[in-house]
């Protein structure tokens, strides 16, 4: 944290040089066009009633081409710098910021934060983040939440407008069974609609967790050829075998749905794998209350 408030401090010095580039730029600008003294001239035009005499208008005619004037000879001996366009400022800021690489750096170290945060505040929440990382073999660099029912609603078309076309999601349930269970799973392949990506079953980096038991259930990578599917009018799955048994079952009432770990996602010892089982929801049922999807971004 005291790294971050010095690359901060850093910042808003840096900030301050390019500020009091811009105010000179204006003020470069301002010298160059004489801004103060055509409002003037303008001024005393505007001021002259309907019965303006001849004499007036030519003299305010006069100070207007002495006006032009000044400006041409002005502009003749202005460097460049002076007369730069709102494009060529912006991109010469654009060029700093981009140099100076600070913001860069704020942002790995404010990434580098959110991670010794998890592993002291939530050590499970860091524990599924490694698990990611040496599953895939590539570093994390960001967790971006695309799917919150407290904010999107708890229905299948907001979980397909948030899921269809991406990746590396990282999904979150809570239960409303025993005391809010909570559970979830990570699949690094595209969701579709309807369709069934069958990932690689040689390095298959996708699993299920119990968040509430702080369990991580690696898929068996000789089943894995059927990680995930989504079909809106049916339900979410994670593992199966096609034939009606999957290791995590949700209907679209978020009530109803079956667990049967051991299908395609390895099960603890002492369950039993040929059959229905509580171990992930608590109950037989899911009773999904909330539901939370991340996308993983990798280096």
């Amino acid at each position: 944290m005291n790294l971050i408030k010095k690359k901060i401090e850093q910042l808003l010095d840096e900030l301050a040089i390019w500020q009091s580039e811009l105010v000179q730029q204006q003020t470069n600008l301002i010298n160059v066009i004489k801004k103060d003294e055509f409002k003037s001239i303008f001024q005393q035009l505007t001021n002259q009633d309907i019965g303006v005499k001849n004499e007036v208008i030519q003299e305010l005619q006069n100070k207007f081409y002495n006006y032009f004037k000044s400006i041409e000879v002005m502009n003749q001996v202005s460097t460049q710098k002076d007369l730069e366009s709102l494009d060529q400022i912006y991109d010469n800021i654009n060029k700093k910021i981009i140099k100076s690489g600070k913001f860069e750096e704020l942002f790995q170290l404010v990434g580098n934060t959110e991670v010794d945060y998890l592993q002291i505040a939530n050590p499970f929440t860091h524990l599924i983040m490694n698990t990611i990382q040496k599953n895939v073999k590539r570093q994390i660099i960001q967790k971006q939440p695309i799917y919150n029912s407290k904010e999107n609603g708890l229905t299948f078309n907001a979980i397909k407008a948030a899921i269809v076309g991406r990746q590396n999601l990282l999904w979150f349930f809570k239960s409303s069974n025993n005391q809010c269970t909570e559970f979830g799973g990570y699949t690094p392949y595209g969701w579709q609609d309807e369709n069934k990506p069958y990932g690689a079953t040689v390095s298959n980096p996708s699993f299920l967790f119990s968040k509430t038991l702080k369990q991580i259930y690696p898929i068996i990578l000789f089943r894995g050829g059927f990680a995930q599917q989504f079909v809106q009018s049916s339900y979410i799955l994670f593992g199966g075998t096609c034939n009606g048994d999957e290791d995590l079952r949700i209907n679209p009432d978020f009530k109803s749905g079956y667990s049967r770990l051991g299908v395609t996602y390895q099960a603890p010892a002492g369950v039993d794998t040929t059959k229905y089982s509580t171990h992930l929801f608590g109950a037989l049922a899911p009773n999904v209350i909330e539901c939370e999807i991340y996308q993983i971004f990798f280096e």
